[in-house]
């Protein structure tokens, strides 16, 4: 690392841990903090080669785990490191597309699951094969009343009856569950009927 980069490192470890720069030196004790850091991020790219997957879960799940290392722990031949990596507060919109395609459902049903999932995660949720993440997609803070729209389409009869008692479902909605096949949802869509 040349000293330009080693600057820039450090600058964006200050920021990391809250050190409050304000153009000013930085003190002795900020150096050492921001020198723990940097030791701590080195043990986890290394922790992340560990053939032992309760070494590389333990370290993704680390609180200076960065973006990059969530990148590279969604590739993880266990499921387990993969979880820990979705769960993240690091995590971007980019980790949640790629863990949305992943072949275990935990992996999906986490991703769907996380705070910083879009309006669009939620409609590649509700196309899953699975239907406990199509159902987990429906109760996002981000679903929109085009999403219950597209559940009360699903093939399974308990997403249905989710969209419907959404508290986004409209009259429009709610008639629709009205006329559907399965009794179970037009009892549901009734329910909501009277309760309003």
């Amino acid at each position: 690392m040349d000293d330009n980069t080693s600057i820039q490192f450090r600058l964006r470890l200050a920021q990391i841990n809250g050190i409050k720069m304000n153009g000013e030196q930085l003190s002795e004790t900020n150096h050492q903090r921001i020198d723990e850091s940097i030791d701590h991020i080195t043990r986890i790219t290394q922790a992340l080669k560990d053939p032992n997957p309760d070494v590389r879960r333990n370290a993704i799940s680390h609180r200076l785990a960065t973006p990059e290392h969530i990148t590279q722990a969604l590739k993880d031949q266990s499921s387990d490191v993969r979880v820990a990596a979705i769960n993240h507060p690091n995590v971007t919109p980019k980790h949640i597309t790629h863990a949305l395609k992943d072949k275990v459902m935990a992996v999906r049903l986490r991703a769907i699951e996380h705070p910083k999932a879009t309006p669009e995660h939620i409609t590649q949720a509700l196309k899953d094969g699975d239907r406990y993440v199509r159902r987990a997609a429906l109760k996002h803070h981000n679903v929109t009343s085009e999403h219950i729209s597209l559940a009360l389409k699903d093939a399974d009869p308990d997403v249905r009856s989710n969209a419907i008692t959404h508290h986004l479902a409209t009259p429009e909605h709610l008639e629709q569950g009205m006329k559907d096949p399965d009794g179970s949802v037009r009892r549901a869509a009734d329910q909501r009927n009277q309760d309003k």
